[in-house]
């Protein structure tokens, strides 16, 4: 399937109820990257989040957004910033597959609770990220490494969390 193709069944699926109404996206970067971030939804890297991460990100040694690609488990923002449904995360993991598949990166870093399960579990059990985050996964033979939500560092303000998400970026870095 050619990304232009992807990107129109994204834009015009409608396989969960959320679809029908929501502004679909569809990920930015660069299509060769070695890296892919993946978030749970995409509310996961604008305001004060994105740019916590994106703090992260420079701080872990990127020096160029071509570096990687991001993108996210939902292709649309639950109403409400809601915990999504077992049927609407479903519905857009083949999606994320073929984004995955397209782009064949080396490593992915997820970023938080929901994408952190899904991409290693494969579904939205509730993973701890304690248990998720600091060691290597697999993902269809790539290397996942789990960080934390900056959301939930803005929460919390643990300086532990910050520190170890630009490590986990910086480790994901060296690898490629």
């Amino acid at each position: 399937m050619t990304w232009k193709i992807l990107q129109s069944r994204i834009s015009n699926c409608t396989n969960c109820g959320i679809s029908k109404q929501c502004k679909k996206t569809f990920g930015s970067g660069n299509r060769t990257a070695k890296i892919m971030i993946i978030g749970g939804a995409p509310g996961t890297f604008v305001e004060a989040s994105g740019a916590e991460l994106q703090s992260w990100i420079w701080e872990a040694g990127f020096k160029n957004p071509e570096d990687f690609f991001v993108t996210n488990v939902l292709m649309c923002n639950t109403p409400n910033n809601r915990k999504p449904t077992d049927d609407e995360v479903m519905s857009c993991i083949p999606y994320l597959v073929k984004q995955v598949e397209a782009i064949d990166p080396v490593v992915i870093v997820t970023v938080g609770q929901l994408a952190s399960s899904v991409v290693v579990a494969g579904s939205l059990l509730s993973m701890s990220m304690k248990s998720l985050r600091g060691n290597f996964h697999t993902w269809n033979q790539i290397l996942v490494r789990c960080i934390y939500s900056p959301a939930y560092y803005l929460y919390t303000k643990d300086k532990g969390i910050k520190l170890q998400a630009i490590a986990d970026l910086a480790l994901a870095r060296e690898i490629v």
